[in-house]
């Protein structure tokens, strides 16, 4: 694709991979399983996860699903007291 942007995202959208939302898309094709995306950019993911995961005493953290805040769970000390809230049942 070339252009500008804007007609990138037309031409994505009349070949319905995307839908247009306000400033931008959503990707409306066949994604990939979250094991596989757990398998791409791992090292970074990881970096990020260990950094984020610095919660102190008494904190509360909403964790989302998905496979770069998986590595932050992952990466929260054992007997961290503090309240974790998931809407996703893959972190546990």
């Amino acid at each position: 694709m070339s252009g500008p942007p804007r007609r990138d995202l037309e031409k994505l959208e009349e070949s319905r991979s995307v839908r247009r939302t306000y400033g931008g898309a959503i990707f409306e094709g066949k994604g990939i399983t979250i094991q596989e995306r757990s398998g791409i950019l791992t090292v970074k993911k990881m970096r990020i996860g260990s950094k984020a995961a610095a919660i102190r005493l008494g904190e509360s953290i909403f964790i989302d699903g998905g496979t770069t805040t998986l590595q932050i769970a992952r990466h929260i000390p054992a007997g961290t007291s503090c309240l974790i809230l998931n809407g996703s049942g893959f972190l546990f």
